[in-house]
């Protein structure tokens, strides 16, 4: 099954974070280009961090990291 990319993040780490995010929902994730794009920083900002998904699953996906985003943000002081 192809893979298709679901979101994009300018860190590992939150790359990481919403394939778990994606995976406690029941979704398969992966974050493509993790190792190598680890070690370019010079990459990293120029490409980013993929996170990859079935594309079946797509728009579940992207409502599961939409829904976490808001209830991350939901969590944030209010800036003054």
């Amino acid at each position: 099954m192809p893979l298709t990319l679901v979101a994009e993040f300018s860190s590992l780490p939150e790359a990481h974070i919403a394939a778990s995010v994606l995976e406690s929902a029941g979704i398969d994730a992966v974050v493509m280009d993790g190792a190598d794009m680890a070690l370019n920083p010079i990459a990293q900002i120029r490409l980013g961090f993929r996170v990859m998904v079935v594309e079946e699953y797509l728009y579940t996906a992207r409502q599961v990291l939409a829904a976490a985003e808001q209830a991350g943000s939901e969590g944030e002081p209010p800036s003054d």
